[in-house]
């Protein structure tokens, strides 16, 4: 039940997207509207959850010297790089 509950209720999300999509009509496009909404809501505390795991994860193999350091490395490197080029050049 623990995977069967969301993968009905993200297959239910992507079939209301796509019938909005071929059939533009106003209950529909307002359920999109709802749900993008309710997207970024979700999105912006699921970022961060991830973002600090990741950084926890990646910063003590790099403080413990395990044999996976470089990747993790390159993980904070290509971060940082990732993050400059998006603020210097926008999403333009």
């Amino acid at each position: 039940m623990k995977l069967r509950l969301p993968l009905i209720l993200c297959f239910l999300c992507g079939l209301i997207m796509i019938v909005q999509f071929f059939v533009p009509h106003p209950p529909f496009t307002k359920l999109y509207d709802t749900m993008l909404e309710w997207g970024i809501i979700i999105s912006i505390p699921a970022l961060v959850i991830g973002l600090s795991s990741l950084l926890k994860l990646h910063y003590t193999r790099i403080i413990r010297k395990t044999p996976n350091m470089p990747y993790s490395i390159v993980v904070f490197v290509s971060m940082i790089v990732m993050a400059v080029v998006g603020l210097a050049f926008g999403t333009g």
